[in-house]
């Protein structure tokens, strides 16, 4: 019986492809609840409560009321909620135009990832980090995973940065049922245009 030898660049292609699949495991672009988005609540995809209908507490620590042009802040996305085995985030940042406001980088890449501009081109400038499979673990019941996110404030401080986030508390049953969807937004002025200053 003549046996047919696999190739090692067919094996190393479905390893990739493997590898790429499990990491994509993150929410779809497009789900921060920010103008011009839906959610994972109201997108036939987690529907069995009505979004921020439940108990938990939403924080992006490090974010700052008032910013300085150009400065790098590194953020970090945290959810509290009892009895909850899963979790998932995804945050965006945008001006009062709904562009961009600033960069945004992945600073851990195995709990995190940069959705690619392609998979939703033409319908938003604006860019989204989300979990990867790797990140929705967490090792403090009660509390999700401590996602780390780099933000660049803009350079020109010509608006505030509207910073979105939305969170997945979910039941670990990797079903869409009975799992509790957030949603929040947090600003930040420009130093320049914070009033506040003498």
């Amino acid at each position: 019986m003549h046996r047919k030898n696999i190739s090692p660049l067919l094996i190393l292609l479905i390893f990739v492809a493997t590898t790429a699949l499990a990491k994509e495991k993150g929410a779809p672009p497009m789900v921060t609840g920010a103008p011009g988005n839906n959610t994972c609540g109201k997108s036939r995809c987690h529907t069995s409560f009505e979004v921020n209908s439940g108990p938990a507490v939403i924080e992006v620590l490090g974010f700052p009321k008032v910013y300085t042009p150009g400065e790098t802040y590194e953020l970090t996305i945290v959810g509290k909620q009892a009895d909850i085995k899963t979790w998932g985030f995804e945050i965006t940042l945008a001006d009062t135009n709904n562009k961009p406001a600033g960069d945004l980088q992945v600073i851990d890449t195995k709990q995190t990832q940069r959705h690619d501009p392609r998979r939703y081109a033409g319908r938003s400038d604006l860019l989204y980090i989300t979990h990867t499979k790797d990140g929705i673990q967490t090792k403090t019941p009660g509390e999700s995973p401590h996602w780390p996110v780099r933000w660049i404030a803009p350079g020109t401080p010509d608006s505030p940065a509207h910073l979105y986030v939305a969170i997945n508390a979910a039941n670990g049953d990797e079903k869409k049922y009975s799992d509790y969807i957030y949603t929040r937004q947090f600003v930040s002025v420009p130093a320049e245009a914070d009033s506040t200053e003498p």
